[in-house]
């Protein structure tokens, strides 16, 4: 997982998994939310500027929507489920709804490796470079160039949740690969279902 995770070290305010006093509270403050967030989706992942130096777009309104969107999830816990404090599997799924809503970053800008820019190496139009060592070069550029809306969102979410896991459990790039494919193919996911997604993922 290490390899794929955007470069930070996950807010451990609350390693027993009972506390919600700590990020995801302070989230629900708006200006704590937009610099956080920004923060998080402003750094692409190590893996997808191994190679190629990359530049993001990010909409600040979209940020500020987002926020909204949290705030509007966790009330609706409260009414709706009498429950004043949710715990961190529907925070989390509250977060990861409010980001892969808003696509936060509106471009991605990949500038050109020592052997050229992306498209060269990915057409072959590179000599020197083998085919198999080609494709490994672009294989997550690409995933990322398509999901990365989704992959910062959920990178995010499953931050926040692994912070107040005891014994968190990792993902894979196959299980990355899944998720950003299902939040990219159903714009109109419930917060419970992607509660249910890190519940599941974390037991």
């Amino acid at each position: 997982m290490a390899e794929i995770l955007v470069a930070g070290i996950p807010a451990t305010d609350s390693p027993q998994g009972c506390d919600m006093n700590g990020v995801f509270k302070s989230l629900e403050d708006e200006s704590f939310f937009v610099d956080y967030v920004t923060a998080h989706f402003e750094k692409a992942p190590a893996a997808a500027i191994q190679d190629f130096p990359c530049k993001h777009t990010i909409d600040k309104a979209r940020v500020i929507f987002a926020h909204g969107e949290f705030s509007q999830n966790i009330r609706q816990y409260a009414v709706l489920l009498d429950s004043e404090n949710p715990d961190h599997y529907k925070r989390a799924g509250a977060m990861l709804h409010a980001l892969y809503k808003s696509d936060i970053v509106t471009d991605v800008e990949f500038e050109a490796s020592q052997w050229g820019t992306l498209e060269q190496v990915e057409t072959g139009e590179v000599l020197g470079l083998s085919y198999g060592d080609s494709q490994q070069m672009i294989r997550f550029p690409i995933f990322y160039e398509s999901f990365h809306n989704q992959m910062l969102a959920f990178d995010l979410s499953y931050r926040l949740c692994w912070a107040y896991e005891p014994k968190p459990r990792d993902y894979d790039f196959g299980y990355l690969y899944n998720v950003c494919h299902y939040l990219k193919k159903n714009r109109d996911l419930t917060v419970d279902s992607l509660s249910m997604l890190f519940r599941s993922l974390m037991h």
